[in-house]
C-alpha cells in the first residue's frame, strides 16, 4: 500500500513537470507563388531519451543520437513542389551512422489546401494522430515514410490518409512484403469566435505483412493485418494567451486477422482512454486513465500494450494510469527544445514505468532564391 501512494505521488509530480498535447487543428499553409523558387532546408533534431519500461509487453531503451535532413527543393509555379536530399541518423555508440536514406518527393498541391505527394512522406506533425496510435518519439527521432499521401488543411477540419511502403521484395525472396497506411481526421465543431472547443477526431492505422511467405504456423512469418481503429470526442476551453484546458475521451479497437485461440475471435479487443490536458505557449501537461482489454498499437507507444506482437505474452485486460508533460522554448527562429518526462502506474504491477529527455529540434531555411519565368 505505502509503494502504491509513493508510485502516485510519483505521477502527481511528472504531471507537472510538463510529452503528449492535446489535438488541435494545424494552421493552413500558406499557398505557393506563381514563380519559380529554389530553397536549400536543413530539418533535423538532436536528443537523448530514457525509456524505463518493466511490463513484458513494453520493453525500456535508451534512444541518444542525432538526425539531419539537408533537402533542395523547387516551388514550380503555384502547383509543384520538387524536393531531394538525404536523410543521416545516428545513434550515440553506433559507428559511423546507422541510416543513410535518400528524401525524395513531388508534391502536387491540387486545389487550396489541399496536396498530393508521392514519395518521402509529410509527418511531422504525427499524422494528428493521438499518442496512443503514433508515438511522440517518431517525430523527434524523425521516422521516415514513404509512399502516398493526401491531405487537406480546412478551416474547421483536417483530413490525412497515406500509405507507407516499408519492405520491398522480389520474385523468389526469403522476406516478407511490410506497409503501414493510416486515416486521421479532425473536425472542428465551434467557431473560432466562442472559447470553447468540441472536435471529434477519427483514426486509423493499419499494418499489414504479407507476400510470397505464409507459413500459418508462425506468428512472425504468418500473412497478417493489423488494425487500429479509433473515434473520441474532445472538449477544451481556451485561455487568453493561447492557454487551453481540456479533456479528451477516446475509443480505440484493436484488429488482427491471424486466428489466435485465446482471444476467441476480435470481439472485445480495445482500449478506451480518457486524458484531462493543461496546454499554455510553452508547458504541455497531462493527466490520463486508460482501460485496456486485450489492445495492441501499432505505432503508438509500447506502454498502452496488453499483448506482444508475438502474443508470447497476453494481460486480457489493464489499467494503467499516466502523467505526461512537456516544455519547450524556441531559443532561436526555426530552433525548438523540449524537455519530456512522464510516468505510467499499472495496479497489477508493482514497477513504476517512466521516461525523459531533452532535444533540439530544427527547421531552417539555408537559402532560397526565386527566379522570374
Amino acid at each position: 500500500m505505502q509503494k502504491s501512494l509513493y508510485s502516485l505521488s510519483l505521477l502527481l509530480c511528472f504531471a507537472v513537470v510538463g510529452k503528449a498535447q492535446p489535438l488541435q487543428l494545424p494552421h493552413q499553409p500558406a499557398g505557393l507563388s506563381d514563380t519559380t523558387e529554389l530553397k536549400v532546408k536543413l530539418r533535423g533534431s538532436s536528443y537523448f531519451y530514457n525509456y524505463e519500461y518493466f511490463k513484458p509487453f513494453a520493453k525500456g531503451f535508451t534512444q541518444p543520437g542525432f538526425s539531419l535532413v539537408p533537402t533542395v527543393e523547387a516551388n514550380l509555379g503555384n502547383k509543384l513542389v520538387l524536393g531531394g536530399g538525404v536523410h543521416l541518423k545516428k545513434y550515440w555508440g553506433d559507428a559511423p551512422f546507422g541510416k543513410v536514406t535518400p528524401v525524395v518527393f513531388a508534391r502536387y498541391e491540387a486545389c487550396k489546401n489541399f496536396f498530393v505527394q508521392v514519395g518521402t512522406l509529410e509527418n511531422r506533425d504525427g499524422h494528428l494522430l493521438s499518442t496512443i496510435l503514433y508515438n511522440p518519439l517518431h517525430g523527434i527521432d524523425f521516422r521516415q515514410e514513404n509512399g502516398l499521401q493526401l491531405r487537406y488543411y480546412g478551416k474547421r477540419m483536417f483530413v490525412d490518409t497515406w500509405v507507407s511502403w516499408e519492405n520491398y521484395i522480389r520474385e523468389g525472396d526469403n522476406d516478407q512484403e511490410r506497409l503501414t497506411a493510416g486515416f486521421s481526421f479532425l473536425g472542428k465543431l465551434t467557431s473560432d469566435e466562442n472559447p470553447w472547443e468540441v472536435s471529434i477526431p477519427v483514426q486509423s492505422v493499419f499494418k499489414h505483412i504479407g507476400g510470397q511467405i505464409n507459413d500459418k504456423e508462425d506468428t512472425l512469418k504468418k500473412v497478417r493485418t493489423l488494425a487500429n481503429l479509433g473515434a473520441g470526442l474532445q472538449v477544451a476551453y481556451r485561455f487568453d494567451e493561447g492557454k487551453r484546458l481540456g479533456a479528451l475521451v477516446q475509443v480505440v479497437k484493436f484488429n488482427d486477422n491471424y486466428n489466435f485461440k485465446p482471444f476467441k475471435g476480435n470481439s472485445g479487443n480495445k482500449a478506451i482512454s480518457a486524458t484531462l490536458f493543461m496546454k499554455s505557449k510553452s508547458l504541455d501537461m497531462q493527466l490520463g486513465y486508460l482501460y485496456g482489454k486485450r489492445f495492441f498499437t501499432i505505432l503508438g507507444d509500447p506502454i498502452y500494450n496488453d499483448v506482444t506482437f508475438d502474443y508470447n505474452v497476453i494481460d486480457y485486460t489493464r489499467s494503467l494510469i499516466s502523467a505526461t508533460g512537456s516544455y519547450s522554448a524556441t531559443p532561436f527562429a526555426g530552433v525548438q527544445f523540449r524537455f519530456d518526462a512522464g510516468a505510467y502506474y499499472d495496479p497489477s504491477y508493482t514497477d513504476l514505468d517512466y521516461y525523459y529527455g531533452a532535444g533540439f529540434i530544427f527547421d531552417l531555411n539555408v537559402f532560397g532564391r526565386r527566379f522570374s519565368r
